[in-house]
């Protein structure tokens, strides 16, 4: 594991006043460092992930303004980030293959879409059709570097919990659970 893979960003919320700060966990100890404070303007982070080749923290990223998301860096140092693209699509559900690509779920259909060059400011290549239930609520992709699998876990439009195990080579999906 790379250090950053320990970064995440930590939401307290104390009554009426949320309070955000970027922390820092040592994997090895569980201990939680405070990295810096947010600033009142910083967008909801919908996902992030640390992507090894480009040695970023990139993440999925909504400011209240907006319908759409933002492909945004954040440097794990010092929490300050960079706008890379403001997505066409609502876009969500990030992983890395540790080879340079960063593969993304669309929310309108399931589609997976891939970035070659994730700092470029592209947008993201539809490489693989859907699933018809689409992504409602919670969504979530992890990357197995060993396999080179993703798996999607999401809250499908339908109400139930479907696990779906992708083959990114050939942008095949294949159902592995669902219930509900």
């Amino acid at each position: 594991h790379d250090e950053h893979d320990s970064h995440e960003s930590d939401v307290a919320d104390s009554g009426a006043v949320q309070m955000q700060k970027m922390a820092s966990i040592d994997p090895a100890t569980g201990n939680l460092t405070d990295v810096a404070t947010l600033p009142e303007d910083f967008p909801t982070v919908l996902d992030a992930t640390y992507e090894p080749v480009s040695k970023s923290l990139l993440a999925l990223a909504a400011w209240s303004t907006d319908t759409r998301p933002w492909l945004i860096r954040i440097d794990p140092a010092t929490a300050a980030l960079t706008r890379l693209r403001h997505l066409s699509d609502v876009w969500y559900s990030l992983a890395a293959d540790g080879q340079g690509r960063l593969f993304l779920v669309r929310q309108q259909d399931g589609a997976l879409g891939v970035l070659f060059t994730p700092l470029s400011g592209q947008e993201p290549v539809p490489v693989g059709r859907g699933t018809a239930a689409g992504a409602a609520y919670i969504s979530s992709l992890a990357f197995d570097r060993d396999a080179y699998r993703l798996y999607w876990a999401m809250c499908g439009s339908d109400g139930r919990a479907h696990l779906l195990d992708i083959n990114p080579l050939f942008a095949s999906l294949m159902l592995m659970m669902a219930s509900g």
